[in-house]
């Protein structure tokens, strides 16, 4: 077995279970003392989605937490073992509400500690945040709509339409997402044209 590689495997799923933590964490000091099961799936995917848009790099190793078209949207199997090592650790409390009006259980996450310290990198925590402030306060509706505007859904929502059927568990295409034009003008090799 390949040591590296194992730890390596490892230093990426830590990445996640950490930041759902940041996340709920955030979340708390904004007013929002719980997440729902959705709400912490569709901030996920749009950390790794803004990553790639600026960045053009992910935020999570696309081996290791790979987000997937589910029934409402990106999810990432991984997601479960995450929350239940911070469950374990006593950092969060998952808790079933019923929902009437939805006809399904939410599941509200609440940061009960929060780690000691976080192995990710100061600016990755900025980055985070900011997320949370864009996207965490805003209606389940309107968060559905953001991410259902992406370019990976987009994409995969025209080949449910042109194939007529729902393609439910299979991986997005994250190769979709652009990065954003001006970031491509700051970095590319091509002098800029000046006026004579």
């Amino acid at each position: 077995m390949d040591t590296r590689k194992e730890l390596n495997k490892e230093h990426l799923y830590r990445r996640l279970v950490e930041a759902i933590a940041f996340i709920l964490a955030r979340a708390a000091e904004q007013g929002l003392p719980t997440l729902s099961k959705f709400q912490i799936m569709k901030l996920l995917y749009l950390s790794q989605v803004e990553a790639l848009r600026f960045s053009g790099r992910p935020y999570f190793s696309e081996e290791e937490v790979p987000f997937i078209r589910g029934r409402n949207g990106p999810i990432t199997p991984t997601y479960r073992a995450a929350v239940a090592e911070l469950e374990a650790k006593g950092l969060i409390r998952v808790e079933p509400i019923d929902n009437p009006d939805y006809g399904y259980t939410r599941y509200d996450h609440k940061i009960i500690k929060e780690p000691d310290t976080f192995e990710t990198p100061e600016g990755d925590l900025i980055f985070l945040a900011q997320i949370v402030n864009d996207y965490a306060g805003i209606s389940q509706k309107e968060l559905r709509a953001v991410v259902y505007d992406t370019e990976p859904m987009k994409a995969r929502l025209q080949e449910e339409r042109e194939k007529g059927v729902e393609i439910i568990a299979s991986r997005l295409d994250l190769g979709k997402i652009a990065l954003v034009p001006e970031l491509l003008d700051a970095y590319s090799d091509e002098p800029e044209a000046t006026e004579v």
